[in-house]
């Protein structure tokens, strides 16, 4: 990623208070240090577009993200909960379809990824889906067989019980005939069946009834459609789809999960000893195309048998030629997945994240530049899930549910691991933190050997040595959230168990109304903010362990909370993707930062206060200067992102259209957008009854985000014929090819 980064943007943040005696409103500068480019887990599964020029990959992220298969460039990502492991591409590539484990299928705009239908039905997982014949229907596998019409997105009907278990699914090349894999009752024992269906009607058309196979993951036709592969995880066969018989055993397949015919139909292709092989049908002869060294997650074939592409660990792509054998391109694999945690240096020139991918990044915080990604191997696919500053400021400590990693912060060298070795007893070190003084490196251990004990480790900085081991009392739930408390002496888990730290003892147990998520002390270590799972934000008092004042902060979790310097501010971060300041005397509202789109995990300040870090499970991180804000309120806010996103691309990966800014306004407002291709805009203004106020045209703009106050659309709150639009509520919708977006607005006067 490069270090420069432009003025490509702004989102809209509405302060309700600021409206109040006409407050000016007040700009803030917000730099997305992070976003999301690509899965930050397993490629857990892959289609290739009828066209070939697009890649769409299901991740264990529960991320979908289509990409172009020659440059990488993401094309759009998206998060849909739980999606399963199959994906369909219409004939004509206008859409998809993919499962999810809440058993229904989902329909999805190719090009943006908008949700266009949901069809319900299957009450269990979907193990394939397949377009019919000019893309008509839709075929799903599962707990039974289910015919759906395309285009009234609604089911035609079951073509089989729901006690028999469909695993896959294939069309032949002519489009005439659709192949479905279950298991049928055969004398005493079940058999793998193969049914060969109308692929317009569904009607049972043959039977091919496999012997000496446990069950069918693979179904391919030949081009002319007259034979059908089949693969398991004990091999594969080839049949004859006219009389049913098997025409020869292809048993070097074992559990690829990969079988295709080839276009010239004389060949088929599978996986040998890591290799990509084509074998002669004719000869036998055994070609080997592609040597993969790592092991992949998921391998497929384009349609036209030119490309294969394979999904690694941690989110990477693949994607070789199969005429020669040569690596075609390679993308992905470096993302950082949700921000975890976040610390500043002490002196506040460094920025540590610890993000769910393994790794830990560091940014320098004057230019916020991007300074190198830190890894400790082989434990790199668990989450950092908290990360702190040595006091010299030299050190930077990370911690997963196996070990503490040290790294150099000028080399970015790993140093040495505090925890245990990985053992099967499965031991905890996170959360880590310094002791103020930092002398001493705080971190929770949980032993299933000791019966499930759970302490605080307290080990020398500098030598790693543990000198004190704290039990946790009545056996607390495991939390992510421990803290010293300024002055050294009292160390805070989990919002709920304090500890006196010289004796080890229990000091207090504080009761609370809803469960504790995490803890921040104030600076002169006189109160202590707790974030709860009901949304409250509580203030207490560090010596009386009393409640001051109860917060209801946010309409989801608080999942984090943190001090300014001067103790003036309270911030609070939320599953509700919103960042919130609040006067820390009086809980009185000061701002509402928006830019994220998920639950807030780390909030940070830099020690002097200019800096409020946020990370989310977005994968972003947003670092807010809140140095020019003063005592006056804060309505909106102008975000910097980096000129390159984390895959070097630096389009935006869809089209959209943001909130409008201020909002509510009086009388002028903006209305920024994303394009990710050259498109001919108009945005239109509607009033609440649907008539048309205003029209924008844009004219053809080049890819790019149009989010400042220079490059959004302008409204000057008039109508067509230059007279001032009534107060009331208006509608901005976007036209830009094939891609349509509608956002409220509200006019104040």
């Amino acid at each position: 990623m490069r270090s420069t980064a432009l003025w490509i943007g702004a989102l809209a943040l509405f302060f309700a208070a600021s409206a109040e005696g006409g407050a000016v409103p007040v700009f803030v500068e917000a730099t997305a240090l992070t976003r999301g480019a690509g899965h930050w887990r397993t490629v857990e599964f892959a289609a290739f577009s009828p066209d070939g020029e697009t890649l769409a990959t299901i991740g264990g992220d529960d991320l979908i993200v289509l990409r172009d298969v020659d440059t990488g460039r993401v094309k759009t990502r998206f998060f849909s909960p739980s999606p399963d492991g199959n994906l369909a591409f219409s004939p004509d590539g206008a859409e998809f379809a993919h499962g999810d484990y809440g058993d229904d299928i989902l329909i999805r705009d190719a090009k943006t990824g908008t949700l266009k239908a949901e069809l319900e039905g299957h009450e269990r997982s979907i193990h394939a889906l397949i377009y019919g014949k000019g893309g008509k229907t839709l075929f799903s596998a599962g707990d039974g067989l289910w015919m759906w019409d395309v285009k009234k997105r609604e089911l035609v009907k079951s073509l089989s019980e729901r006690t028999k278990t469909y695993t896959a699914l294939t069309l032949s090349s002519d489009s005439q005939t659709i192949a479905a894999a279950t298991r049928i009752r055969v004398g005493q024992k079940y058999e793998p069946v193969i049914e060969l269906r109308n692929s317009e009607t569904g009607a049972l058309k043959k039977q091919i009834v496999l012997s000496d196979i446990y069950s069918i993951d693979r179904l391919s036709f030949s081009p002319d459609s007259s034979k059908i592969a089949a693969g398991s995880s004990n091999g594969a066969t080839l049949w004859d789809v006219e009389t049913g018989g098997q025409i020869d055993i292809l048993g070097e397949d074992s559990g690829s999960r990969l079988i295709q015919f080839l276009p010239d139909g004389e060949r088929i292709a599978f996986f040998l000893d890591g290799f990509l092989t084509a074998r002669d049908l004719k000869t036998g002869e055994r070609v080997h195309i592609v040597s993969v060294t790592s092991p992949s997650f998921k391998k497929v074939l384009s349609s036209n048998g030119d490309k294969i592409a394979f999904g690694f660990f941690f989110g990477g792509i693949q994607i070789w030629n199969m005429n020669d054998g040569s690596l075609h391109a390679a993308f992905g694999g470096n993302d950082t997945g949700p921000i975890y945690s976040a610390a500043f240096s002490r002196d506040g020139k460094t920025l540590a994240l610890g993000c769910a991918d393994g790794g830990v990044r560091l940014w320098d915080v004057p230019t916020q530049r991007f300074l190198r990604k830190l890894w400790q191997a082989p434990y790199t696919y668990y989450s950092v899930e908290s990360v702190d500053f040595s006091k010299d400021g030299k050190t930077v400590a990370g911690a997963n549910h196996v070990d503490i990693a040290l790294w150099d912060v000028k080399t970015g060298h790993f140093k040495r691991a505090l925890g245990d070795e990985y053992r099967r007893d499965h031991r905890n070190y996170s959360p880590v933190v310094y002791s103020p003084d930092g002398k001493t490196i705080a971190s929770m251990r949980y032993r299933r050997r000791d019966g499930g004990i759970l302490m605080i480790e307290l080990r020398d900085a500098d030598t790693g040595e543990a000198t004190k081991k704290i039990t946790v009392e009545n056996h607390l739930s495991w939390g992510f959230s421990m803290t010293y408390s300024p002055d050294g002496q009292t160390i805070a888990y989990n919002g709920s168990q304090f500890f006196d730290v010289e004796t080890g003892r229990l000091r207090e147990t504080v009761k609370h109304h809803s469960g504790a998520f995490c803890l921040a002390y104030s600076p002169d270590g006189q109160t202590f903010a707790v974030g709860h799972w009901d949304g409250a934000v509580t203030v207490w008092n560090a010596q009386t362990y009393k409640r001051i004042m109860k917060i209801q902060a946010h309409t989801d979790s608080a999942r984090s909370v943190a001090y300014s310097p001067d103790g003036g501010t309270l911030a609070s971060g939320s599953d509700d993707g919103q960042v919130r300041l609040w006067k820390a005397e009086t809980g009185e509202l000061k701002a509402i930062l928006r830019g994220h789109t998920g639950r807030i995990y780390a909030l940070a300040y830099s020690p002097d206060g200019r800096f409020l870090v946020s990370g989310s499970d977005d994968s972003s991180a947003l670092l807010w200067n809140l140095s020019m804000s003063g005592d006056k309120p804060i309505q909106w806010a102008e975000i910097r992102l980096p000129d390159e996103a984390a895959d070097g691309g630096s389009a935006p990966s869809a089209p959209s259209l943001l909130p409008n800014y201020p909002n509510p306004f009086n009388p002028e407002t903006w209305i920024p957008f994303d394009l990710s291709e050259t498109s001919r805009v108009r945005i239109s203004i509607y009033n609440e009854a649907g008539e048309l106020t205003r029209e924008l045209n844009l004219g053809t703009l080049p890819p790019g985000a149009y989010r400042s106050r220079q490059k959004a659309a302008y409204w000057d709150g008039r109508n067509a014929l230059g007279e001032r639009a009534a107060s009331g509520i208006y509608f901005a919708r976007i036209q830009t090819g094939m891609f349509t977006a509608q956002r409220r607005m509200l006019l104040l006067k």
